[in-house]
């Protein structure tokens, strides 16, 4: 059963290297030099990567690599909608952090039962010896309870909440009738009469 697997994701691999780079990462490239920056160097990141890396499992193409590109990628998220928001640098460079533990953690306890809880209580006690604040822990482990999958998370910021959900677009060239990847569609809104708090 597992070699069906490997060539299912090779052969995925392949339709994705044919496609351009998805408008997103051109759009934004400036938002996503930021996050890789803030991930490379920033010392609660880089330790918590190491932590990680060393204890998540590659499953399937849910290993380190994946945890990676999400962490990035919610950076990026993250720099963009606050940029908008025109928060204060500082602020920035904190919730850029913490959603970048987020991403890290994610997976964290992805093969088991209710990995969402299990891993945002896991989150929960490893995060204790790191310089966060309480808030900032629970940010992290309530958006870990709330990621439904790798490609819908929710980003929790102290002054608005924000469902920030990622889908690819595709769509066919009326010319030479290929698909084409447009790149990311990102939709933006408050949680509905839920409190998130």
């Amino acid at each position: 059963m597992e070699l069906a697997y490997v060539r299912i994701r090779e052969k995925a691999r392949q339709i994705a290297f044919r496609l351009p780079i998805p408008d997103f990462y051109k759009d934004f490239s400036w938002a996503n030099g930021l996050s890789r920056q803030f991930f490379e160097t920033d010392p609660i990141v880089r330790h918590l990567r190491t932590y990680v890396a060393d204890r998540l499992e590659d499953d399937l193409g849910h290993g380190l690599s994946h945890a990676i590109k999400v962490t990035l990628d919610a950076g990026t998220l993250m720099v963009v909608e606050c940029t908008r928001n025109r928060y204060a640098d500082d602020i920035i460079a904190r919730r850029v952090i913490v959603v970048q533990c987020a991403g890290l953690l994610h997976d964290i306890k992805r093969k088991q039962k209710d990995h969402g809880v299990k891993g945002a209580e896991y989150a929960q006690k490893i995060l204790k010896d790191y310089p966060l604040s309480a808030d900032e822990v629970a940010d992290i482990c309530h958006s870990h309870l709330y990621a439904v999958s790798a490609h819908t998370k929710i980003l929790m910021d102290r002054c608005q909440s924000l469902w920030v959900r990622k889908n690819w677009i595709d769509e066919v060239d009326p010319d030479n009738r290929k698909a084409v990847r447009k790149g990311l569609f990102i939709s933006v809104a408050p949680p509905l009469r839920k409190k998130t708090f």
